[in-house]
């Protein structure tokens, strides 16, 4: 029969307790069969948790001229609620759609906490974390789909319990109106795509990680 050691430190003076919880159903902890030492959830580097919003509705906006940080629609966000003090957040972002010829150039995602952008290189119109893709360099606001993948991790901090929502927007740095299209082509006119146009899904997910 292999047995169970719990050895103190000669040199340590503080009681260390194994207390029980309040429960009725009895546990049995299993240790692994191999040195190490017990980590502690809170450790800096450690995911705290994991949640994502993905959406396959299908929309479009306008972005007025020289507008900063419009929603999309369908709107891409999520809200997590913190299990830890100080933590960091890693927010990723997968968007798909279409946009109209030009604005490509002149405009810019930014994703954006309790409203506020994160890791921008501004507050201006022209200022941004990541561009539109460009897939095709001729007018053609038909049937060609952008893809944008982008991520930050907000070092800004965090209150156990207090929720923050993070969501993704467009900025328009150009003197037209700029139509940004979500899961859909800009000519896949109803509400589902249209048969022979691509239809997709967008996605973000936000990681938590102890500080």
């Amino acid at each position: 029969m292999s047995k169970v050691t719990i050895a103190g430190d000669v040199n340590g003076t503080g009681v260390f307790t194994i207390a029980a919880p309040n429960g009725n159903t009895n546990r049995t902890l299993v240790l692994p069969d191999e040195a190490g030492t017990i980590d502690t959830l809170q450790r800096a580097g450690n995911v705290l948790q994991v949640v994502n919003f993905v959406t396959t509705d299908k929309g479009s906006v306008v972005a007025g001229v020289a507008s900063v940080d419009t929603t999309l629609s369908p709107d891409i966000f999520k809200t997590i609620t913190p299990v830890g003090n100080n933590s960091k957040f890693l927010v990723q972002v997968r968007w798909n759609g279409e946009a109209t010829h030009g604005s490509q150039w002149n405009s810019g995602w930014n994703i954006l906490r309790d409203g506020n952008r994160i890791n921008s290189s501004g507050n201006n119109s022209w200022d941004s974390i990541q561009s539109p893709s460009l897939n095709y360099t001729s007018v053609d606001n038909d049937s060609t789909g952008e893809g944008m993948t982008t991520f930050v991790l907000d070092t800004t901090g965090s209150t156990s319990g207090i929720s923050t929502t993070y969501r993704l927007a467009i900025s328009n740095n150009q003197n037209i109106t700029a139509t940004i299209f979500t899961n859909r082509l800009f000519n896949a006119s109803t509400a589902n795509g249209a048969i022979g146009y691509e239809v997709w899904s967008s996605e973000m997910i936000i990681t938590e990680i102890a500080g």
